[in-house]
């Protein structure tokens, strides 16, 4: 026949519970005896551990196993009375069955499901109880009657707990217990989960019909198993969050984003600027390497330096060997060339003046003649003309000054910025505080559980005393029976004193009727007794449901912490994104802050190129000079030499005109910087706007901060209160104890005085024992009196027992709290996590917002050079235009100058040609033209 897997669950017979219990037990206590209600408790703990079911009636079952175990041998009974231990016997099968399940393995460390095959073992090695000796059974019974009686009551204990096993079994599988018989029920049931246990890749085969080899090849893979289980991380064993929490990280993800965008954005201004090739590529680079790193995700993001940074002295940046840096550049200075030099216009002056003959000092009043004129019309109307370029300049003053007034309001809200951090700091000092204290409770708590740990261990001690007074009864029930005995030897006495009787049945019945008297007392005293313990059981059920009222709200305010919790993620999520934002947004702000010095660097090349052409213009104009000056000697006999150097004056006026397209291109270039400048102010409002708008929003969420931080404080004030709830609970309970324990003292007292009565009643038959009718009526009211003392043990019993339940679940209800405080501990330590979490984004916006602070400081200081830079530009422009007007005039003079003379001496070659001579004069004249133009030269 096939052997298959069963999907019922395991069942374990009470013997295999009450035998692992006794094992654990010996392992914390170190004892070799243990209590019955020890074994009780480590059951019960081993049940819940397994998720096994106990029946309303376990904590019997389990007294019932435990002498099921002594009649079978495995068990003794030892003094102190109530405590166990295990025979030689017992230890002998137990080495047996250790030796069959691990072999001969050293050191091994049995998992669960080997010890549950161990005490199947052990207890499979007893059953059944015919096959055990005499020798084997209690020790403790006195004589044969008694021996009887024991005897049968565990006959009845085993056949009812085979009929529990078959109860069990017929709540899993009804047909199942139909067809079986207990033996076969319980090979089954063993083989079931001895199976069922067992890894899929193994063959489905019980352990007791395995060899020597399937067994070791069974143990390691039990031992692999076990390693395994033992060396998983706590993230492959954690089970993965719900939706919700999920979302709830993302929208703190998001709001820590939103964040930083802010704060990028404060610092920056908005992301509306167009992107150079040079940037996108930047960007690209920027991209790439934000994405090829994993933790930038939740990182916070910092702005960090474009270049390395240089050396600093008295915080200015510069180089080694001393020279400034600007902190938007970020390069050093130029050195000035070695043959730049500043023009020195008096020495201009008076060169173009000694050059024209000392004529022309008088004739330099239109230097200042409007650039945009005919430079042909030099005649009458020479006035001053104001230059264009001022009016912007005061343009762009104000605009300067708009926005130092906008950083000097920056600045101050820098500084609320840093009255608001100061007060978070004080709050999450106070929060500290409150924690410590909080830290503080729950050692008192701990010391307050040692207490009642205690408490246990003497009601313990005081059920251990019951048990020894329930000892006592049955001794006083064996001398009970012994005295029957002697009734019975008595009544041969009782029929020859039978005269007596009748003159004693008038005294029987008087002491009868005392005696009823008496018993109605014990009965109403009974009476009163029992409804003060129902009195007692209701009011341990309204405490009771009050702490389970107590816990559904403990759990309600745990989920709203936890709601708040996650709110407040949302919203750093958001406000991190809001700084991411803003970061991308200052690093295009930097792009374009590079371009616009690229460009003032352009500009200033082409500055200096231009005064390289105007010192290769001047130096041809000296040059020119000099031609002119040898033109004017040479003219008088060299007009073909005239004609050249008026080429080479047409040629120097078509550089003078590409000087002034390149001036032209120069003073467009101006205007597309002050153009620039202008764009970039516009952007400096809009992103002093959009900085507003970034600390509105952070302010907002500061104050959402703060008003969570108060309904943290309010959480943890409740929790407070609750467990000052939970330590008046917690006294309640030892009250509750107390009052058992009064109780319980009242009980024994009512048991003693049943005894006094007993004795009583024994005296008193003794005293009539001459009368048979006296005896038989005593011995009658005496076995009514026992049987109703044994009915309030039984009650006494039944109530130790309700006693025990009610302390277990005081128990169940303390651990129950001692979870819940734990989860609560977990969650102040998470938002103390996050109010860390805080308080650092609090500092990164605080640099962030010093070095936005820095960094606006070096742009003022940046935007002011370069106003120097183009000043000193303007005046150098205006010296140049006026130095081209002063060469122009000049220039213009010159030419009017030899014109005049041209014509001069033109009139006077034709006055001489137009004169009649004779020959041979005409001959030495035309001798003496030569010698007389080279005196003239």
């Amino acid at each position: 026949m096939v052997q298959t897997r069963s999907k019922k669950a395991a069942k374990y017979t009470y013997a295999e519970r009450v035998l692992g219990a006794y094992s654990q037990a010996q392992k914390e206590h170190r004892k070799s005896s243990v209590h019955i209600a020890t074994l009780r408790a480590h059951v019960r703990k081993t049940a819940e551990s397994r998720k096994d079911k106990l029946g309303p009636q376990w904590a019997n079952w389990v007294g019932k196993a435990v002498h099921k175990l002594e009649d079978q041998g495995i068990l003794q009974p030892v003094e102190p009375s109530g405590h166990v231990s295990m025979t030689a016997e017992g230890k002998k099968a137990l080495t047996n069955a250790r030796r069959k399940v691990f072999g001969t393995t050293a050191s091994h460390a049995p998992t669960p499901d080997e010890q549950e095959v161990l005490w199947r073992t052990v207890a499979e090695q007893f059953s059944p109880a015919t096959h055990i000796t005499g020798a084997r059974r209690r020790q403790s019974v006195p004589s044969a009657p008694a021996g009887k009686k024991r005897r049968q009551s565990a006959h009845m204990r085993q056949a009812a707990e085979d009929d529990e096993l078959e109860d069990e079994d017929d709540e899993a599988g009804p047909s199942a217990s139909m067809r079986a018989t207990p033996g076969a029920k319980r090979r089954r049931l063993t083989g079931v989960s001895a199976s069922a246990r067992l890894p899929a890749g193994t063959p489905q085969k019980s352990l007791s019909r395995m060899n020597k080899a399937e067994l070791k090849a069974e143990l390691r893979a039990l031992q692999t198993k076990a390693l395994a289980s033992q060396t998983a991380t706590p993230q492959a064993t954690q089970q993965p969050p719900d939706p919700e929490t999920q979302s709830l990280r993302k929208q703190l993800y998001n709001a820590q984003q939103e964040i930083a965008t802010l704060r990028r954005q404060s610092v920056f201004g908005e992301p509306d600027e167009e992107l150079t090739d040079l940037d996108d590529e930047e960007m690209v680079a920027g991209e790439v390497d934000a994405t090829s790193s994993p933790s930038a995700v939740l990182a916070t993001p910092t702005p960090t330096p474009l270049r390395p940074a240089r050396p600093q002295m008295l915080g200015v940046t510069r180089t080694e060997s001393g020279s400034l840096i600007p902190g938007v550049s970020g390069r050093p200075t130029p050195a000035p060339s070695e043959g730049e030099h500043a023009w020195d216009h008096g020495d201009a002056n008076q060169d173009i003046g000694e050059g024209a003959g000392g004529d022309i000092d008088g004739d330099l009043g239109d230097i200042f003649m409007n650039d945009h004129a005919d430079s042909s019309d030099t005649g009458g109307a020479r006035q001053v003309v104001t230059p264009g370029l001022s009016p912007a300049r005061r343009t762009h003053v104000q605009d300067l000054d708009e926005l130092r007034g906008k950083v000097a309001i920056l600045e101050e809200s820098l500084t609320e910025k840093t009255a608001e951090i100061a007060m978070l700091k004080t709050e999450l000092a106070h929060n500290d505080e409150a924690l410590a204290s909080l830290a503080e409770k729950e050692t008192m708590i701990g010391d307050l559980q040692n207490v009642l740990t205690a408490k246990e261990e003497q009601i313990a001690d005081l059920q251990s005393v019951i048990s020894a007074k329930e000892t006592t009864i049955a001794e006083k029930d064996a001398a009970l029976a012994e005295h029957d005995a002697t009734l019975s030897a008595t009544r041969d006495e009782l029929a020859q004193k039978g005269a007596r009787i009748s003159e004693l049945e008038s005294v029987l019945r008087d002491t009868i009727a005392a005696k009823d008297r008496t018993l109605e007392e014990m009965i109403i005293s009974k009476d009163v007794t029992i409804a003060a313990k129902t009195e007692s059981i209701n009011q341990l059920q309204a405490a009771l449901d009050g702490v389970e009222a107590e816990a559904t709200e403990l759990s309600v305010r745990v989920h709203t912490l936890e709601q708040a919790a996650q709110a407040s993620e949302a919203e750093l999520q958001l406000a991190r994104q809001q700084g991411d934002a803003a970061q991308e947004t200052a690093v295009q702000l930097q792009t374009n802050l590079e371009n616009a010095l690229d460009r003032e660097a352009r500009l200033q090349e082409t500055a200096v190129q231009m005064d390289e052409t105007l010192r290769e213009m001047r130096e041809d104009h000296i040059v020119m000079r000099e031609r002119m000056t040898e033109m004017v000697q040479t003219t008088r006999g060299l007009h073909a030499e005239l004609a050249e150097r008026n080429d080479v004056i047409l040629e120097k006026d078509a550089i003078i005109d590409e000087i002034h397209g390149r001036l032209g291109n120069v003073r467009a270039e101006l205007v597309q910087t002050r153009e620039a400048a202008e764009e970039l102010a516009t952007r400096h409002a809009t992103a002093q706007t959009q900085a507003a708008e970034n600390e509105a929003n952070l302010r907002s969420s500061l104050e959402a901060a703060q008003a969570q931080k108060q309904v943290l404080t309010q959480s943890v004030i409740s929790l407070q209160s609750q467990k000052t709830a939970l330590e008046a609970q917690s006294e309640d309970f030892r009250g509750r104890v107390v009052v058992l324990a009064r109780n319980l003292q009242t009980s024994r007292a009512e048991h003693s005085a049943a005894k006094a009565t007993i004795l009583g009643l024994l005296g008193t038959v003794d005293e009539v024992s001459s009368s048979r009718d006296e005896e038989v009526r005593a011995s009658v009211a005496t076995r009514e009196a026992l049987g109703i003392v044994e009915a309030e043990a039984g009650k006494l019993r039944d109530r130790a027992h309700d006693i025990e339940m009610e302390i277990q679940q005081c128990r169940g209800e303390l651990a129950v709290k001692q979870v819940a405080l734990v989860a609560e501990q977990t969650t102040a330590s998470m938002l103390r996590s996050d109010l860390t979490v805080v308080h650092a984004d609090l500092e990164a916006a605080r640099s962030a917002l010093e070095t936005t602070k820095k960094q606006v400081v070096g742009v003022r200081e940046d935007l002011k050079e370069a106003e120097d830079e183009a000043e000193a530009l303007r005046t150098a422009k205006k010296a140049d235009e006026g130095t081209i007007k002063e060469l122009k005039g000049a220039y213009e003079r010159l030419k009017k100058v030899q014109g005049e003379w041209m014509s001069e001496l033109d009139g006077k070659i034709m006055s001489a040609q137009t004169t009649p001579v004779p020959v041979p004069r005409q001959r030495a004249r035309q001798n003496a033209i030569p010698s007389t133009s080279a005196a003239t030269a």
